[in-house]
């Protein structure tokens, strides 16, 4: 039951706190930030420097702490807060069992974003390539317009006021 309890917690937080209030940049950024601590501490379990996170620290007050809820995800997945040398650190504190299921939890999280993100950014650049090619048009038209009016204008077919026209239509008749 308490294994079921941990991935709920951590999936609770998860969708509650970071990818309800974040956009999909940062929830990747943050989440692969996440990703790359679970695995040094899996990959190194006796180091304590894996195991520790200060959190003024540039890479995680850019990355995690940027993001809203990744302390509480931080601390969701097994990170307790702890005081160092006059600084906040957080230390993993949790078994190796609940790190693995964390890190599936965070690495499916963190592909599904990826996804959605990879999505957005083409849909946009979709868009922006239609909106230049709709530009690029209107102004080679625009172009195709003005060239036919002087190649007109040097016919002598092309009248700039109707007025004109007709003057000269009068002149022509008398």
């Amino acid at each position: 039951m308490a294994e079921v309890d941990y991935g709920k917690k951590v999936l609770d937080v998860m969708y509650d706190m970071v990818l309800k209030k974040n956009s999909l940049s940062v929830v990747v950024s943050g989440l692969e930030t996440v990703q790359r601590i679970l695995i040094n501490i899996h990959e190194n379990p006796e180091d304590e420097k894996y195991r520790t996170i200060r959190t003024r620290g540039k890479t995680f007050q850019g990355k995690i702490g940027k993001m809203e809820g990744g302390v509480e995800l931080m601390m969701s997945l097994g990170f307790r807060q702890t005081a160092k040398d006059f600084e906040e650190w957080l230390l993993y504190t949790d078994s190796e069992q609940h790190l693995i299921q964390g890190l599936e939890i965070v690495e499916k999280n963190l592909k599904r974003n990826r996804e959605a993100l990879e999505l957005s950014l083409t849909e946009r650049r979709t868009k922006a390539e239609l909106r230049e090619e709709e530009r690029q048009r209107i102004m080679l038209g625009i172009e195709a317009d003005k060239q036919n009016r002087e190649h007109m204008v040097k016919m002598g077919r092309f009248r700039t006021s109707p007025k004109k026209a007709v003057e000269s239509s009068d002149d022509e008749s008398t």
